[in-house]
């Protein structure tokens, strides 16, 4: 089902979406009609208007009330009228732009990024990430300073134990790349850059290792 404009006018980022998209299908007077908090006064003249170039579409019974009040500068009385032109406007954007808006690539992906699921399983890796990168970071310095032991089973010990660590992070990040469509390098940069940095310290611990 469509989202209605009333949910998404509640978050900040779902609006920014949508004035977007309506933008880009040159409908955005509608929105900003919406939005608009001004008096009745510069409400008629911008979106109201006949000559006005961002007028928007009201039944014609309608229009014409609020051609007459404005004749008269009855402003005062534009509140009822003006109400009533929102809730048209409204209900053409809920059961027309809204149904494509549904589709539109930026909302999508950040609808899917603020999954619970998604949210949840992100949360858990990061923090995988977050220990894996602090093992390595010590484990690399420890390599460095004191050199790769001698001992090839000490050496085969810190190799698994840093794999099992990488490959912990890495299957679950394969996993939610292929489930998860929000979980993209655009919805989710802070993570993704964390991965390829901790990615950086396995290779180094490797190459430290000498395997």
């Amino acid at each position: 089902m469509p989202p209605k404009l009333h949910d998404v006018a509640q978050d900040r980022h779902q609006l920014d979406f949508l004035k977007a998209f309506m933008a880009s299908e040159h409908n955005d007077e509608n929105l900003n009609f919406l939005l608009d908090k001004d008096s009745a006064d510069k409400i008629y003249a911008k979106w109201i208007l006949k000559s006005s170039n961002t007028q928007v579409n009201l039944p014609a019974a309608l229009q014409s009330q609020l051609e007459k009040l404005a004749a008269a500068k009855k402003w005062s009385e534009m509140a009822k009228p003006l109400a009533d032109a929102r809730v048209s406007i409204t209900k053409l954007v809920d059961t027309d732009v809204m149904r494509r808006f549904e589709n539109y690539a930026p909302y999508k992906n950040y609808m899917a990024a603020n999954n619970p699921t998604t949210k949840a399983a992100v949360a858990k890796m990061d923090k995988d990430i977050k220990d894996g990168a602090k093992y390595f970071t010590a484990a690399i310095a420890t390599v460095k300073a004191k050199g790769k032991p001698a001992d090839r089973i000490e050496v085969n010990r810190m190799f698994d134990s840093g794999r099992m660590r990488h490959d912990k992070v890495h299957e679950s990040f394969t996993e939610l790349i292929q489930k998860e469509k929000g979980f993209t390098r655009a919805t989710f940069a802070t993570v993704f850059k964390e991965k390829d940095d901790f990615s950086k310290q396995w290779l180094e611990y490797r190459k430290l290792l000498g395997r």
